[in-house]
């Protein structure tokens, strides 16, 4: 016996559309909910990026007319603050170097002034007056003030620069200051005064920059030479114990000195007790600078106008 059973094959347009059917239903109600969510992708994508367009707008307002504005924080995402932060800081002392240019630039130009004014002068009166001949000893005492001023400033720039100082292990003061005073001591004998060194054999300070500290110490004799008066001394000393004690280099001369209420401004760029004596203010400005980048003081003793006393540690 034969059993015949019958199969209709099913038309594979029918079949395609019958799954299309059946498969669309799931994308229809899911469509609402992935166009919303891309909707929330946007707002937090632009959410999240309005702190760093404003931090970029902040950004490029910065200029040498608005030195002082800085990028904000407020807002910005913790990942990225700390180089906010890093950026603010860069621009701190960026800033801090172009205002230190403008200063030098405008105190240079100030000081430059009166001795090219002096300089023109003779030279126009020798040109009116019909004459031949100059006075080649006024003119060179001129350039030697300009050379002088140009020599400090320069030094100066060098100095403020700032950053580590160029250091060695160890820098023995005593021989520093006494290198310092025979460079000196020719120019003290010619105006008929006398200098003195009163120093250990060897008083050695760590991580120093000798030659800085050289000029330090020569500025601090050139100042008592050209402010003060009589026999000029230095002493070289160590106060207190080998680790938390320091070292002082005193300068002295046999002068009236500066008065109390000025002894501190004499130690700014272009700053002098007394206007009318020679010299264009800027050595105890080196002085301090020089000081304060080892990590010290300077300034003067109590109750003398006439002796500075630098301490190093």
């Amino acid at each position: 016996m034969f059993l015949v059973v019958s199969r209709d094959d099913p038309d594979p347009k029918t079949l395609a559309e019958s799954l299309i059917e059946q498969d669309a239903t799931p994308l229809i109600v899911l469509t609402p909910f992935v166009i919303l969510a891309l909707a929330l992708i946007v707002v937090v994508i632009n959410r999240t990026l309005r702190p760093l367009q404003q931090a970029s707008s902040e950004a490029s307002k910065i200029g040498p007319a608005s030195s002082i504005a800085r990028v904000s924080t407020r807002g910005l995402p913790s990942e990225i603050i700390p180089l906010v932060t890093a950026f603010n800081g860069a621009l701190d002392r960026v800033s801090s170097a172009y205002q230190f240019e403008k200063r030098l630039t405008a105190d240079a130009a100030h000081e430059l002034r009166t001795p090219l004014a002096v300089l023109r002068m003779r030279l126009e009166s020798t040109r009116l007056s019909g004459g031949t001949s100059l006075n080649w000893a006024a003119i060179q005492r001129d350039f030697a003030q300009i050379d002088r001023l140009t020599a400090q400033l320069l030094d100066l720039a060098r100095k403020e620069e700032g950053g580590a100082v160029a250091s060695k292990p160890e820098v023995n003061l005593a021989r520093v200051a006494r290198e310092a005073a025979a460079v000196m001591l020719p120019l003290v004998e010619s105006v008929g005064r006398s200098l003195g060194v009163i120093a250990p054999d060897a008083l050695v300070i760590a991580n120093g920059d000798e030659d800085d500290l050289r000029d330090m110490v020569r500025n601090l004799i050139e100042n008592a030479l050209t402010h003060g008066e009589g026999a000029i001394s230095i002493a070289v000393e160590r106060i207190g114990d080998l680790h938390q004690g320091f070292v002082a280099i005193t300068v002295m001369d046999e002068g009236h000195g500066v008065p109390e209420s000025l002894r501190s401004i004499v130690f700014e760029r272009f700053r002098k007790g007394d206007a009318s004596t020679p010299g264009a203010g800027l050595g105890l400005a080196i002085v301090r600078h020089v000081a304060e980048r080892h990590g010290g003081t300077a300034g003067f003793l109590a109750g003398s106008g006439s002796r500075i006393q630098v301490k190093l540690p």
